[in-house]
């Protein structure tokens, strides 16, 4: 029995830790996504002050709207576009990196040193900041 009221003990701590991060997730995320769905459901222009609710109406005109319907065509294909070409190009980039054809160590370098000069560069300039901080102060 000790064991099982450690468990619900822990769970209850674990809880408890956990609840201020939940609600500041909730009132941050999950009250606004309710909100804005609620207003898609009204003629509310962003500054009146009474709301009218109209159903469906704006789902209805969005729907037969001509530009909407062709930015939204437009965005499914890019989209659809840069996610298989992203992967795409990925897949091919670890395949070179990895598979030990000659200048493999070159792709390596080439791939992996823009990932590198940002911390490189950080390194220099808190280093340089160390350097001078002692004479500024009189």
């Amino acid at each position: 029995m000790h064991g099982r009221k450690r468990a619900i003990t822990n769970a209850l701590e674990f809880s408890l830790f956990g609840l201020p991060s939940f609600l500041i997730w909730f009132s941050v995320v999950i009250i606004p996504f309710i909100y804005g769905f609620w207003i898609t459901f009204t003629d509310w222009n962003g500054l009146a002050l009474h709301i009218n609710f109209i159903g469906l109406e704006n789902y209805r005109h969005i729907l037969t709207d001509s530009a909407f319907l062709g930015a939204f065509v437009k965005t499914v294909i890019y989209a659809l576009f840069t996610v298989i070409l992203s992967n795409l190009v990925g897949f091919i980039l670890a395949l070179v990196v990895t598979s030990g054809i000659k200048g493999q160590n070159l792709f390596r370098t080439g791939f992996f040193t823009p990932n590198i000069i940002g911390g490189i560069i950080l390194g220099y300039i808190w280093k340089l900041y160390f350097l001078i901080w002692p004479y500024k102060i009189r």
